[in-house]
Parts: structure tokens; sequence; C-alpha cells
């Protein structure tokens, strides 16, 4: 946002107006206290208006970059109804393999001290592609995980016909907000 540069100006002439061909001055408006509106105070006004949307931009962009980011880090991702922020981590599985249809369980510690989970996704690379979690075409091919609060580990549960690389998007709050 460019600026502008309010300047107070000098007066030259007293106000006047012209009624029936006669040419009257005005009398100026009588104030008590400070007048409401000189340059300074448009400045001012100005620079505040400018740092305000420089502090949205700057907020939104975060809250944009970040809700946007998997990581196998701890990153802050929005704000849950009860007002604590939201955090999200990514727990990875790596070579779960499933042939045969077998029914595999495997774990993974969660090591946050989380006080709600909000959400609790993921994918499965499969050489094909990608299925999400949870996915299920029946009994016989699926993928499925859940937070087991008790030993504090996300069991994931499958039977398929191949090898995958899981990855278990969690979402909490933390008990320490």
């Amino acid at each position: 946002m460019e600026k502008i540069n309010f300047e107070n100006g000098t007066l030259i002439s007293k106000a006047k107006v012209l009624i029936n061909g006669t040419i009257y001055e005005v009398e100026p408006a009588q104030y008590e206290g400070s007048t409401p509106l000189s340059a300074q105070i448009l400045n001012e006004m100005q620079g505040n208006i400018e740092t305000a949307i420089e502090e949205v931009q700057t907020n939104t962009n975060d809250k944009l970059n970040n809700i946007n980011t998997y990581s196998t880090e701890e990153t802050k991702v929005g704000t849950w109804i009860d007002g604590k922020p939201i955090y999200r981590k990514v727990f990875t599985l790596p070579n779960i393999s499933s042939s045969n249809k077998q029914l595999v369980n495997s774990s993974v510690p969660v090591e946050v001290s989380y006080d709600k989970i909000t959400k609790i996704t993921g994918i499965a690379t499969i050489p094909d592609g990608i299925l999400p979690i949870p996915y299920m075409i029946g009994p016989e091919q699926f993928v499925t995980c859940f937070l087991e609060s008790n030993q504090n580990k996300i069991f994931v549960y499958c039977r398929s016909y191949t090898t995958m690389d899981i990855k278990i998007f969690l979402e909490y709050t933390k008990t320490t907000d």
C-alpha cells in the first residue's frame, strides 16, 4: 500500500459565500478540545491501518502454510472448538507386508501429550497407487487404524495382497495448552 503524506494547510483566505450577488465572510466552526482530523492524525491512522493489514496477511499466510504441512515434527495447524490449538504429526510405518490376505497388526508409539484426538487418517502407498486410510473393499482387503490410548500407540490393521508404506496423520490438542 502506498502511503499518502498528509500535510496541514495554511489559511490564505477566510471562507466566503455568494448570496444574491453579495459576498459574505463565513464564520468558522467553533471547536472545543482538539480538532479531530489533522495531518498528523491522518498519517498515524494510515500507519496503524498498514500495520494491521501486514499482521493479518502474516497470520493468514502462516495459517495457510501450516494447514497444508504434513511433517513427522509436531506442527500447529488450527484451532479446536474449545479454542485450543490443533497440532498434526505424521507417523510412518514402512514396508508393512500383507501378502496372501493375511491379517497384519502393526503399531507405532505416539510420543505426544495429547488431550483430545481431533482426527486420525492416513494413506497407504502400494505398487499400484495410493489408498486412503481407512480403506475397505470387503473383508479380504482393507486398511484401518486407531489410537489405543491405554498403550499410547497407533495400531494399523490391514489385509491385502501386497506390501505397503503407511503414513498416519494424527491431529490433536495438547494437555499443556
